[in-house]
This record gives structure tokens, sequence and C-alpha cells, in this order.
């Protein structure tokens, strides 16, 4: 991807949706929320999150309103076959230094990733950064939140297959469900 005014390149590393169906939980428990924190509105077909490194190996996340093209890059890298994913510079709508997710990834050739300096994305915002696992917070809940009701979803397909024997079992267990899906 180039950047036509800086005359630089982006090496595009990864990329995620943006939607009001789907967003990356670690920008906010909703999508609103997770546009606000980029300091994008909320628009009806939501962005694409282009994650790379410039040729200094500083870390950028260019965020684009065509969705189709960065869903066609994640689903053809999921099925492990090379995108080049280069969005046409009208669809750019902010380039933000850093990045809002851990990658462990990196341009072969060019320095180790790294954040640019503070504002120089002309923001003035302290670059992006995965939410720090130090402490808790509202990233950290939302991110239990959706593990539990990941390994829960599990859990009752798991109870359901058994035919409802693990419950006939353990009569506790019954009892402990319903409270539980009532909670829920």
């Amino acid at each position: 991807m180039s950047d036509e005014e800086g005359g630089g390149s982006l090496y595009v590393l990864s990329a995620v949706l943006l939607t009001p169906t789907q967003f990356p939980a670690l920008l906010g428990d909703d999508f609103p929320e997770a546009c606000a924190l980029l300091g994008v509105p909320p628009a009806a077909e939501g962005y694409g999150l282009v994650l790379g490194q410039d040729e200094d190996g500083a870390r950028w996340t260019v965020v684009v309103d065509d969705v189709s093209l960065v869903a066609a890059a994640i689903a053809s890298w999921d099925c492990g076959m090379e995108y080049d994913l280069s969005p046409d510079e009208r669809t750019v709508v902010l380039s933000l230094a850093g990045w809002p997710l851990e990658l462990t990834v990196a341009t072969p050739g060019i320095p180790a990733p790294h954040d640019p300096e503070r504002g120089a994305d002309g923001t003035g915002r302290v670059p992006l950064a995965p939410p720090s696992a130090d402490g808790w917070g509202p990233v950290q809940r939302r991110l239990g939140a959706d593990q539990i009701a990941r390994e829960w979803a599990d859990w009752r397909e798991r109870v359901a297959e058994d035919g409802g024997a693990a419950a006939a079992a353990h009569p506790g267990l019954a009892r402990a469900l319903r409270e539980a899906v009532a909670y829920t």
C-alpha cells in the first residue's frame, strides 16, 4: 500500500473488520464505542482496519471505508491464500499511529515494529496500543464475558449431545443450570 502524500509505503500485516455486527471487543462494548476510540463516526457499513508497518518499522492503523475489500482479504488469508490488500487512497478515512490489537508479526527486512512518536499521525494522540493485561478494566471485563459466553455455549452443546445424561447423573446440576440460565 503506497502513501501518495508522504511517498512511503505501508506493508500490510493484518486487517480486521469494524462493523456494527463485527468488531474487536478490545475496542469497546459496542460499535459506536469502538468507533469513538478510533475517532471515526459510526458509519452504517462500518470500516476495515488495515494494520501495517512503514519502511522504518513504525506501526500504523489505516481506517478504510471499503469493508468488502478488507473482508475479502481476511477470508482469503483465513483459507491460506495470498491476497494483496491495497485499498484505493480514496477509501482511506484516517491513518492512526500504532495498532489497537496485539500482533506478533513483522515485515521481513525492515526494523522491528515500534510506535511512531506521539502526534506522528497529525492527531496529537498517543499511538494506539493494545490494552494492558496488567490491570482489570472495561476491556478485560468484555474479553472475560466473551470467553465465558463461548465456554458456556460449548458446555451447553456437550450437555445437549449427551442427551441430558449429565443432568440425570447429578441432580444438583439441573438446578445450577436453571439458575445460570436465569442469571444470564
